[in-house]
């Protein structure tokens, strides 16, 4: 009787042992111990809680070609050298020096007007620009035959920037061209000899990106995170339900037509239309109104996104119209977006797999920058949609300007939290700035309050958004030029008013800023840098404004009002690409010199390139210091040492004559990963 009971002990307790052992994967707080790294935290918890066949929404980041690979590969197959277009000084004396000249020399025989005027755009002229494009210049801007012919098309006010432009564009596409051939590959082998195989389906493959969408269970989740080509393995949360981000507004940010940067007063007296830049729009619920009169089916391409049906959508329309629509009159006034010139590609994206691809198609039509007036609800930390969108930015070199969000105040959830992909340090995030009581309403008086409705919060593991705020209340655009009911939103009786509709008005000041200067192609850092540094704080009230440990960074509102005639000008600029070591020291980028009386503002933006991780703490990211410093006695004039923040902004007004020195510094690296960043300094 004693053996059997001792058998029977010992047999408990081997059960309960090798109940032990399994445990983990119920519990929670063990469970975290046991979790392979390449399962992120959440999907674990999701894997804890569900049984054996149960089907888990999955977003599998693979290995695709890097950084370094795929320069190489753009000079092997295209001979334009990677390193050229990395660095202005040395693509304005290689490329746009060269351009600039066969320009000249084409038109010189009929020269009664100034070199490429639109005026000597005769048959003769163009033959000769084709002649004289088909030497040296032939590897970096493709075709000739066919740049002529698109020249001949559009009339371009200045030949020598427009083929400036389409050489950084053709740059681009290439880039795109071969990442998207290396990526799909490696996309399409993954799925066929471990997804397929397992009789699992691909919901959602990327092409641009090396990352798929996949329905799986607990066992191959298991299995995948096992193989070496798997990066990270992230839940695909279908509670992340995408959504919109719910008077004239051109002269409120200096872009009109009469005194602004569509004016003569700028761009040699053609102003800065959006000539030559190509604009995406990616939105949550539909297309555009084609029948309104600020569209132009010339300049304007509805794109397909899979099966996504795309609707006419009152939103896109609004959107759409804000960033680019034609010059409208309409009861004594005048409406028209910002760059009416520029071309449009809009898409549909009503969920994270659309999404995902919707970026992919709007990268195959060689956009330059991307609206992103839509936002995912329930997303209160950055996720794999601010992930996702950080990912592509570094990889495409495009702008991408997202809504912030309308959760404060009782509005939205009432979290006033940004929605993501607001989340994403490689963006730009939008807030709404109140500038009008209604709709009839003439524009209020300067400092501007934002919103109530206008998101702010986010996460203490990540930087401080929105980045900076553009008026978005009460926008009014034109339906129809007949009939009651005239402008967008009349019909559903809905006040125009939110983040999505600040956004386009940001997007496109960006347009403007790569047609002035077209080595903000292709940069991104550059792009914000420029753009927070050049926004004005004082037209934004500081009354429930706080600031996130920087006068010049504000929680609510960033760097301040967009303002799109400081935007094309300025002092000083300089971009790193791919820098990795930290450095213990401050470093001089310049030196300027100040007269009494004379603000000078600095604006440091920089990369988040770590993005296989979903962002937890600020050590997963880089952190970069600002200062200004008096050249003579090296006394500390203005600093910026936020250790969360990836722009960094300082500011000082000289009380007498006097040498500043600019300087930055890397403070905290990550692992296997670099920066790019941009610094631009403003004179006033």
């Amino acid at each position: 009787m004693k053996s059997r009971s001792k058998l029977y002990l010992l047999l408990v307790l081997t059960v309960t042992l090798s109940m032990a052992v399994f445990a983990p994967q119920m519990a929670s707080g063990e469970a975290e111990m046991n979790r392979p790294d390449k399962i992120d935290a959440v999907l674990w918890d999701v894997m804890c809680a569900s049984d054996e066949d149960e089907w888990i929404p999955l977003y599998i980041k693979l290995h695709g070609i890097n950084e370094t690979e795929l320069l190489d590969k753009v000079e092997q197959k295209t001979g334009m050298d990677p390193a050229v277009f990395l660095d202005e000084a040395r693509f304005e004396k290689e490329v746009a020096s060269k351009i600039r000249e066969a320009v000249e020399k084409a038109f010189r025989a009929e020269a009664a007007q100034p070199a490429g005027d639109a005026a000597e755009l005769s048959d003769a002229s163009l033959a000769s620009l084709k002649t004289a494009l088909s030497a040296e210049l032939k590897t970096l801007i493709g075709d000739p035959e066919t740049l002529v012919e698109k020249i001949k098309g559009r009339q371009p006010a200045s030949v020598a920037d427009f083929i400036i432009i389409e050489t950084r564009n053709r740059f681009q596409y290439e880039k795109g061209k071969i990442q998207r051939e290396e990526n799909s590959s490696v996309n399409r082998a993954f799925a066929e000899e471990h997804v397929k195989a397992r009789a699992n389906a691909v919901n959602c493959a990327g092409s641009y990106f090396s990352a798929l969408f996949v329905d799986a269970k607990k066992a191959d989740i298991l299995y995948y995170a096992q193989q070496e080509q798997v990066a990270n393995i992230f839940y695909a949360d279908p509670s992340f339900q995408i959504a919109p981000t719910l008077s004239h507004i051109a002269g409120q940010v200096d872009a009109d037509s009469t005194t602004g940067t569509k004016s003569i007063n700028f761009n040699n007296g053609e102003g800065f239309q959006g000539n030559g830049i190509r604009i995406g729009i990616l939105e949550a619920e539909g297309v555009i109104d084609i029948a309104s009169p600020h569209f132009d089916a010339n300049r304007i391409t509805v794109v397909r996104n899979g099966n996504v049906r795309l609707k006419t959508d009152t939103h896109a329309s609004l959107v759409t119209a804000i960033a680019a629509g034609e010059r409208v009159g309409y009861n004594s006034r005048v409406y028209t977006g910002i760059v009416p010139e520029a071309e449009i590609f809009i898409t549909c994206a009503p969920d994270a797999e659309a999404f995902f691809s919707g970026l992919q198609v709007l990268r195959d039509n060689g956009v330059n920058v991307i609206n992103i007036s839509l936002g995912f609800l329930n997303t209160t930390s950055y996720t794999y949609i601010d992930q996702m969108l950080d990912e592509f930015i570094i990889d495409s070199g495009i702008t991408c300007v997202v809504a912030a969000g309308n959760n404060a105040n009782g509005y939205g959830d009432g979290s006033a939290y940004i929605n993501s992909p607001g989340y994403a340090m490689n963006c730009i995030t939008v807030g709404n700035l109140r500038t009008k009581s209604s709709g009839a309403s003439g524009i209020g008086a300067k400092p501007y309050s934002l919103h109530p409705s206008s998101s702010w919060e986010e996460p203490n593991s990540l930087p401080s958004e929105p980045d900076i705020c553009a008026p978005g209340t009460w926008v009014r655009a034109v339906r129809t030029s007949t009939g009651t009911n005239p402008f967008f939103y009349d019909l559903e009786g809905a006040e125009p008013t939110g983040t999505s509709f600040a956004t386009p008005v940001v997007t496109g000041i960006v347009a403007q800023m790569m047609e002035e200067h077209s080595a903000k192609i292709g940069n991104p850092q550059a792009v914000k840098a420029k753009i927070m540094n050049t926004a004005l704080p004082s037209s934004v009230t500081t009354v429930s404004n706080g600031t996130e440990s920087n006068p010049y960074l504000r929680d609510l509102s960033g760097a301040g009002m967009v303002n799109a005639a400081r935007a094309m000008s300025g002092y000083a600029y300089k971009y790193a690409w791919n820098h990795g070591a930290v450095e213990p020291n401050f470093i001089t980028q310049f030196t300027v010199s100040l007269s009494a009386g004379q603000k000078l503002r600095a604006t440091l933006a920089f990369s988040n390139k770590n993005t296989n991780a979903i962002i937890q703490n600020g050590l997963q990211y880089y952190d970069m210091d600002l200062r200004l410093v008096d050249a003579a006695t090296g006394a500390v004039l203005s600093a910026a040492e936020e250790s969360r923040n990836n722009v960094e902004i300082v500011e000082y007004t000289a009380s007498a004559a006097r040498s500043v020195c600019v300087q930055t510094r890397i403070v905290r690296g990550v692992s296997h990963v670099s920066v790019d960043w941009a610094l631009e300094v403003d004179r006033y």
